[in-house]
């Protein structure tokens, strides 16, 4: 059985426990985008699944 990385429970995390929309509000972290933490989560996955 192949591994999947569970990327939505990430996501998941990211947007209802971590509060990552208060950190990216944040001078240090104003290039984190949704888009961009969202590739970043998609290609992370793809080098841990291959």
């Amino acid at each position: 059985m192949p591994y999947r990385a569970p990327v939505s429970d990430f996501q998941f995390l990211m947007d209802h426990v971590v509060g990552f929309d208060q950190i990216a509000a944040t001078d240090h972290f104003a290039d984190a985008t949704p888009d961009m933490t969202q590739a970043i989560l998609s290609e992370g996955a793809r080098m841990c699944e291959e």
